[in-house]
Protein backbone atom coordinates (compact mmCIF):
# COMPACT_ATOMS: atom_id res chain seq x y z
CA UNK A 1 0.00 0.00 0.00
CA UNK A 2 1.60 3.27 -0.87
CA UNK A 3 0.09 6.74 0.03
CA UNK A 4 0.96 9.89 -2.17
CA UNK A 5 0.13 13.21 -1.20
CA UNK A 6 -1.03 15.02 -4.32
CA UNK A 7 -1.01 18.35 -2.15
CA UNK A 8 1.07 20.67 -3.25
CA UNK A 9 3.37 22.28 -0.97
CA UNK A 10 4.44 26.05 -1.28
CA UNK A 11 7.28 26.05 -3.16
CA UNK A 12 5.77 23.87 -6.09
CA UNK A 13 2.77 26.12 -6.20
CA UNK A 14 5.22 29.09 -6.21
CA UNK A 15 7.18 27.98 -9.00
CA UNK A 16 4.39 26.57 -10.74
CA UNK A 17 2.96 29.89 -10.61
CA UNK A 18 6.48 31.18 -11.76
CA UNK A 19 6.49 28.95 -14.84
CA UNK A 20 2.81 29.87 -15.89
CA UNK A 21 3.19 33.59 -15.76
CA UNK A 22 7.19 34.52 -16.19
CA UNK A 23 6.12 36.74 -19.23
CA UNK A 24 3.45 38.79 -17.31
CA UNK A 25 5.60 39.77 -14.50
CA UNK A 26 8.84 40.44 -16.31
CA UNK A 27 6.67 43.13 -18.19
CA UNK A 28 5.84 44.46 -14.85
CA UNK A 29 9.41 44.74 -13.45
CA UNK A 30 10.53 46.50 -16.94
CA UNK A 31 7.82 48.70 -16.34
CA UNK A 32 8.55 49.48 -12.56
CA UNK A 33 12.18 50.24 -13.94
CA UNK A 34 10.82 52.04 -16.70
CA UNK A 35 8.64 54.23 -14.22
CA UNK A 36 11.31 55.19 -12.05
CA UNK A 37 13.76 55.97 -14.53
CA UNK A 38 11.57 58.57 -16.02
CA UNK A 39 10.09 60.29 -13.31
CA UNK A 40 10.87 63.87 -14.66
CA UNK A 41 7.93 66.10 -15.41
CA UNK A 42 7.78 67.13 -19.19
CA UNK A 43 6.26 69.72 -21.06
CA UNK A 44 3.99 68.99 -23.92
CA UNK A 45 2.08 71.00 -26.99
CA UNK A 46 -0.17 70.07 -29.10
CA UNK A 47 -2.84 71.75 -31.29
CA UNK A 48 -2.42 75.05 -28.96
CA UNK A 49 -2.78 73.25 -25.50
CA UNK A 50 -0.06 72.48 -23.17
CA UNK A 51 0.45 69.36 -20.94
CA UNK A 52 2.56 69.02 -18.43
CA UNK A 53 3.05 65.16 -17.58
CA UNK A 54 5.50 62.91 -16.06
CA UNK A 55 7.93 61.80 -18.66
CA UNK A 56 6.67 57.62 -18.31
CA UNK A 57 3.11 59.23 -18.81
CA UNK A 58 3.58 60.72 -21.62
CA UNK A 59 5.68 58.26 -23.45
CA UNK A 60 3.05 55.37 -21.81
CA UNK A 61 0.06 57.33 -23.48
CA UNK A 62 1.81 57.65 -27.17
CA UNK A 63 2.92 54.37 -27.41
CA UNK A 64 -0.49 53.00 -26.58
CA UNK A 65 -1.90 55.90 -29.12
CA UNK A 66 0.46 54.74 -31.66
CA UNK A 67 -0.58 51.07 -31.30
CA UNK A 68 -3.91 51.49 -31.38
CA UNK A 69 -3.69 53.48 -34.89
CA UNK A 70 -1.75 50.79 -36.47
CA UNK A 71 -4.00 48.08 -34.93
CA UNK A 72 -6.92 49.78 -36.54
CA UNK A 73 -4.99 50.75 -40.17
CA UNK A 74 -4.32 47.26 -40.45
CA UNK A 75 -7.62 45.54 -39.80
CA UNK A 76 -8.81 48.21 -41.96
CA UNK A 77 -6.63 46.66 -44.98
CA UNK A 78 -7.27 43.07 -43.90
Amino acid sequence: MTTSDSTPTPSSSALSLLRRFWLPLLIVIIFVIFISQNRAETQTQMLGFSFSFPLWLTLTLVSVIAFALGYFVRSRRG
